[in-house]
């Protein structure tokens, strides 16, 4: 007993003094008697890697982490590790300095004491998030002064179904009060199951995926000084259908919900299907390309014309003060024609203006096959010289000529482009479009680029839901193309739970494809609070860049803002936005507002900045535009919740390169907004109810509310002072 109390002081003190975020484990140690420099200490969390594989709804993890004691003093400590509720643990090993320690396993019950006592002694909730969890522990001695200390521990857990979804939580960050970077942080996955694979997906984390075959996927997170904040989750579905359709949905009480849909081809290239298709690259030799950007833009396009099937057709267009083709048309990928446009490549040589616009008149002028999709890669390093020139006009030209059959894919290269031509064609043409700054790597990011494009599946989306559920406000507006090794993700709203019959219509090689899937939205409370969260990205985003390419009005600045405070979307546009709305209302209403401003801009020189950064947004040239138009893009297809603070850290890094989302009197929790007033975390734009509920903070009914309502917890964690409404209910919490 006395052993546990120790132990519990030293969590106390270590996990709220020290405020940081601890990703994974912790090692904390016990003071030791007479030994200088033996205070009650926590070893620094310096690297985690986690080795994962999931099959067929289990799921086998590694962790294997380095700590270092900073301290002069031999220690000994306690590992501890948070376990979430229902995982089906089967042993507890752990490997320390190469010897086998079996773990102790708490139980939840006991682990409840525990947290319970925490945060009573030490007014602090900081501990809230695995309430509710097991633990395991295991005594580590002796902890060598200035040394490191490696753990490996291995999981073997049950996974929790989530309809068709297999749900994987990697739990990395224990507490979000605050943060400290760690050098490394490694996540490897190897997905594999008994039927084909169809979605694999991180609303968490920015992960790469590669396919190996259609029974097994691998997938990864890697960054270097990277601060936990969210913990790892994964979404696995497997089926034989030819389409996979996954469905996550979420709702509160009185609201409309919020709906997750990914469509997922899975791995196509064993099944006989072909990937056949017409491509047109376009090349910008203009004098500006001198140099190493010439010399990677060649490169990269010789690397697509190797990368050609033998059925596809194809056309390679230069220009700068005039432009010419190739060929004249698209040609079948035979070696002699491939081996003629790789010589055309490698001689090319710059000089000269921009004629983009007849570089198009060549690329389209030859009507498309209604069999095969069509792609243009468009890889430019200038405004258009010479030809049409205005910007807006020849959007409109080039859309007209694509006829709504080519598919526009924009490579801007440097920072003296014309990016709203170069984003209205993509987005017009259901294409994409990127910039590449000076210091990257043109070739490797075309590769890159190429690749995903390569293989188009589904084309001319269109879906349809029926049922008696309404779904309404989906996002992204325009549907791309599916293309093989990856899916689309939509997001989306619902009025009410109920039956639903999703239909999804296209093209598979110009014929009609149609695929129809039935399902319920349950009614039970199932909280995924990364969707509203994610919505509310890709709406702000779309609405920024309907701003940036089509000018701004009131009703979209006003939206935007609404968004941004509801559900704490935090990006230098939308902070600047929210800054000048208050200032209106402050001037309107002749005293100051009652909430503080959202982020940290208090002095004028960061008002300033966030000033610019936002009319950087609507510039048509130059880096700050570059920059905003992959912004932006990011934000219209984010699938990780990572993605929606889009140039913040960029924006505060001036102020403190230490500076994270703890730091803000603003921050997003469990899908919301809050706000910090100097004395109470408050919802910031709450929903309309009747029922208040006040409750003291650390009492047995505050614990209570924790185990019924447990999606409270990263709410409740705020702080000891916290206002929110809930399934109808105001709760008010007081210490």
């Amino acid at each position: 007993m006395i052993v546990m109390k120790k132990i519990i002081q030293v969590v106390l003190i270590l996990f709220i003094s020290v405020g940081r975020v601890f990703p994974g484990g912790i090692i904390i140690t016990n003071p030791q008697p007479g030994a200088p420099g033996s205070a009650q200490y926590m070893l620094e969390s310096r690297s985690l890697k986690a080795e994962i594989k999931i099959k067929d709804g289990t799921a086998t993890t590694v962790i294997d982490q380095v700590f270092y004691n900073t301290s002069s003093a031999r220690l000994e400590g306690w590992f501890i590790f948070p376990v979430p509720k229902g995982s089906g643990i089967k042993e507890f090993m752990m490997d320390v300095n190469g010897t086998m320690t079996r773990a102790e396993l708490l139980d939840a019950t006991k682990a409840k004491t525990i947290y319970e006592d925490i945060v009573r002694r030490q007014q602090d909730p900081a501990l809230l998030e695995y309430a509710g969890a097991d633990m395991f522990r295991v005594r580590i001695f002796p902890i060598e002064p200035r040394t490191e200390k490696r753990t490996s521990i291995t999981i073997t857990q049950i996974l929790t179904k989530m309809g068709d979804l297999w749900e994987y939580t990697l739990p990395i960050s224990s507490q979000r009060k605050a943060g400290s970077q760690m050098q490394l942080m490694d996540i490897h996955a190897t997905v594999e199951s008994s039927s084909p694979l169809k979605t694999v997906y991180s609303p968490s984390h920015v992960i790469t995926s590669d396919r190996k075959n259609d029974k097994k996927t691998e997938v990864r997170f890697t960054e270097k000084n990277h601060k936990p904040e969210n913990d790892f989750k994964l979404y696995v579905s497997s089926t034989a259908d030819k389409l996979g359709v996954s469905l996550l949905t979420h709702q509160e009480t009185g609201e409309d919900g919020f709906f997750f849909l990914d469509l997922n081809p899975g791995y196509l290239e064993e099944t006989g299907e072909d990937f056949e298709k017409d491509i047109t690259f376009i090349i910008d030799v203009s004098g500006s390309m001198a140099g190493d950007k010439i010399k990677q833009a060649k490169n990269a396009l010789l690397f697509c014309l190797q990368k050609l099937q033998p059925g596809d057709k194809f056309e390679v267009v230069r220009f700068s003060t005039d432009a010419e083709a190739l060929f004249g048309k698209r040609v079948l990928n035979t070696k002699e024609n491939n081996l003629k446009a790789q010589n055309f490549v490698k001689n090319l040589q710059e000089l000269g203006g921009t004629n983009i616009d007849e570089a198009f008149d060549l690329a389209l002028a030859e009507k498309a096959d209604p069999t095969r999709p069509h792609i243009v890669l468009f890889l430019t390093d200038g405004k258009p010289t010479i030809g049409q020139t205005d910007g807006d006009a020849l959007a409109t030209e080039i859309k007209a000529q694509s006829n709504k059959e080519a598919r526009i894919f924009s490579v801007g290269i440097g920072h003296d482009l014309h990016t709203k031509l170069l984003e209205k064609i993509s987005l017009e043409t259901k294409g994409y479009h990127t910039y590449i700054s000076p210091e990257e790597d043109l070739e490797l990011k075309v590769a890159d680029i190429y690749k995903k494009l390569s293989r188009p599946v589904l084309t001319d989306i269109k879906i349809k839901a029926e049922g008696d559920v309404h779904v309404s406000q989906i996002y992204p507006k325009e549907l791309p193309d599916l293309f093989a090794g990856s899916s689309l993700t939509l997001f989306g709203r619902f009025d009410k739970p109920g039956s639903v019959k999703i239909t999804v219509t296209g093209k598979v090689r110009g014929m009609p494809f149609s695929f129809t899937k039935g399902g319920v939205i349950p009614t039970e409370k199932v909280q995924h609070d990364f969707i509203p969260s994610l919505w509310a990205t890709r709406k702000i985003g779309w609405m920024l860049e309907e701003i940036r390419l089509r000018g701004e009005s009131e009703e979209l600045k006003s939206e935007i803002v609404l968004l941004a405070r509801k559900y704490g979307i935090i990006t230098p546009y939308t902070s600047y936005l929210i800054i000048e709305d208050e200032q209106q209302q402050t001037v309107r209403r002749d005293r100051p507002m009652p909430t503080p401003r959202p982020i940290m801009f208090e002095s004028m020189e960061e008002k300033s900045m966030a000033k610019k950064e936002y009319e950087d947004m609507k510039t048509i040239s130059g880096s700050g535009s570059t920059r905003s138009g992959n912004e932006l893009r990011n934000m219209n297809n984010a699938e990780a919740v990572s993605v929606s603070n889009q140039g913040y850290n960029r924006v505060v890094a001036g102020k403190s390169a230490e500076i994270n989302s703890s730091d803000l009197n603003f921050r997003n929790a469990s899908g919301r907004g809050f706000y910090y007033d100097g004395k109470a975390w408050n919802e910031a734009e709450p929903s309309k109810t009747t029922t208040k509920k006040i409750i003291k903070f650390g009492s047995t009914e505050y614990f209570a509310l924790i185990q019924t309502m447990p999606e409270t917890k990263e709410i409740l964690s705020l702080g000891r002072n916290v206002n929110f409404t809930y399934r109808g209910v105001n709760v008010v919490v007081v210490d």
